[in-house]
């Protein structure tokens, strides 16, 4: 946790980093904005008033200005800023600096071995910060600021411009770029036929195309990459976000035997969070030894895994709903829609005089409906299992019409059910860490006393002393296999506790603005008092 001035209004707002992949900005006990990411946070770092850093347990490192993330880079183990510069160590001992603004690397250098922890410090007592680096096999190095006009040595000659680098750069890819192309045309142009296929290799108005449909039987999403003419797809390498569980990368190369211009790559997001899906592509021919490479950004919108499903399922019954009143046209609410989901086709109204809306989904994760009610007096219910999903539509239609408040009446008898449960584990395992607890300490107490018996009878009777020291070696066992005990009674509670905080935390999600603030404060007090009907209360009706 860090403190920072998130909003620009001269307060600092408290920012968090949590397990469930997500930077949260806390303020008045009021999460005002939410920044998903592709792991838990591990760490957080201010850098500027605009500016701050972070970093994921998978080894993810970037920086936000403003709520906007301006670039990441993955497996460094720490980071600090350094002058104006972000420094970064990895684990094989690579330590980096990189540009604050777009992450290129200034300067790199190898330690001798892993990197154990990095931190700022005024080592040579100059009144200035040094970066002191640790390895994993004690070997401690130190590095003055890095400045982007002098470096690392103020006496060195002044390096070029950030325009004259820009440039320098610009026309090497360019060059780069043209020479690929070059190469590309001479080895096509030797092994075609001129008058099947035009001498450049490959049509000029080729085009990569992309789209996205559901799959109900995969339970996933198809990213079907396509060209427009007899030229086939060779490579496509998809690039995405906290889609793949191997990686951010999915590859996908067929066998030249069943090379066509159509590919299909699976896309399976585990959360509802907007993806943008970047694919690069190689085009050619079959035959072809160099190919082109195609790129392209595919956005996915937030809610891509719910396709549209027939409105006979809107009739089936459902204990498990959340409703809420608002005073909205319904042609924003269709633009809502069409923005958040993947459609075939945009819902759009039929006349201007439509003023209500419903709309049916079916998940491709576990096939549950979710059914979207707009009635024409404001009254809004949403029907659907996943009381997460219901929280998750409530807080991005309450962003787009920019709601600052929102209460809603919510009805999740499973849900309500696992809550009791759960309050039911938690004081079972306080009586049980209460009477462990108990048996402990008479135990050890009879210990105590069992072993300076054991002591005197030594000068007299040996047969005794041996007795009591058996007492005391069984006591010991017993306090062992009690203590393996509570270790897992702890554990149990743990869980116990995660999973109540996972229901309460969604019962707040279904709450907008200050009715959100009063759930979560309602929810401590009954949490407190092991008010378990107060809770049910709060997450069907909020603190009313």
């Amino acid at each position: 946790m860090i403190t920072f001035d998130f909003d620009k209004d001269g307060e600092n707002e408290l920012i968090i980093g949590c397990d469930d992949f997500y930077i949260r900005v806390l303020k008045n006990n009021q999460f005002i904005m939410e920044l998903a990411e592709t792991g838990s946070v591990s760490c957080l770092s201010p850098i500027t008033e605009v500016r701050f850093a972070y970093g994921l347990a998978n080894g993810t490192i970037g920086i936000y200005e403003e709520g906007l993330r301006l670039w990441r880079v993955k497996k460094a183990i720490a980071l600090q800023w350094s002058g104006e510069s972000l420094a970064c160590a990895w684990a094989n001992g690579r330590l980096d600096w990189r540009d604050g603004a777009s992450g290129r690397v200034l300067r790199r250098v190898q330690m001798r071995a892993g990197a154990a922890a990095m931190l700022l410090a005024d080592y040579r007592s100059l009144g200035l910060p040094d970066l002191v680096c640790v390895s994993d096999r004690g070997e401690v190095l130190g590095y003055p600021p890095y400045h982007e006009n002098v470096g690392f040595n103020a006496t060195t000659k002044k390096i070029p411009s950030e325009e004259d680098r820009l440039a320098i750069t610009e026309l090497l890819n360019r060059k780069q770029a043209l020479m690929v192309e070059m190469q590309h045309y001479e080895a096509n142009a030797a092994s075609e036929d001129t008058d099947d296929r035009p001498t450049t290799g490959m049509p000029t108005n080729t085009r990569l195309q992309v789209a996205i449909t559901p799959n109900d039987d995969e339970g996933c999403l198809d990213l079907a990459i396509s060209t427009n003419n007899e030229t086939i797809v060779r490579t496509a390498l998809v690039l995405a976000e906290g889609i793949f569980e191997s990686g951010e990368t999915l590859a996908r190369h067929p066998p030249i035997n069943n090379l066509r211009s159509l590919l299909y790559a699976p896309l399976r997001p585990p959360r509802d969070v907007p993806v943008d899906v970047h694919i690069k592509a190689l085009v050619g021919y079959a035959e072809s030894e160099q190919f082109h490479i195609f790129e392209l950004t595919k956005h996915l919108p937030r809610f891509a895994m719910y396709r549209t499903a027939p409105s006979i399922l809107s009739k089936t019954k459902s204990d498990n709903f959340v409703t809420f009143r608002i005073t909205e046209r319904i042609q924003r609410i269709c633009i809502w829609i069409n923005q958040n989901f993947l459609l075939d086709e945009e819902v759009e109204i039929e006349n201007e005089d439509m003023r209500e809306l419903n709309i049916t989904f079916l998940s491709l994760r576990d096939k549950s409906p979710l059914n979207m009610n707009f009635a024409a007096d404001g009254q809004v219910k949403f029907t659907t299992p996943n009381i997460g999903l219901a929280g998750d539509l409530i807080q991005s239609l309450a962003i787009y019409l920019n709601v600052g408040d929102l209460q809603s009446m919510a009805h999740f008898p499973d849900i309500e059910e696992k809550l009791r449960e759960e309050m039911e584990n938690a004081a079972q395992v306080g009586e049980t860490r209460s009477r462990l607890a108990a048996e402990t300490a008479e135990k050890a107490q009879l210990i105590t006393a069992l072993l300076p018996a054991a002591q005197d009878a030594a000068s007299y009777d040996l047969n005794e002393m041996l007795n009591r020291y058996k007492e005391v070696i069984l006591l010991n066992e017993e306090l062992l296999t009690g203590c393996h005990v509570r270790r897992a009674t702890q554990e149990q509670a743990v869980n116990s506790l995660k999973n109540l905080h996972i229901i309460l935390r969604q019962a707040a999600r279904l709450r907008v603005g200050k009715y959100s603030k009063a759930v979560v404060a309602a929810c401590r007090k009954a949490v407190q008092d092991n008010n378990t009907d107060a809770l049910i209360k709060i997450l069907q009706a909020g603190n009313c």
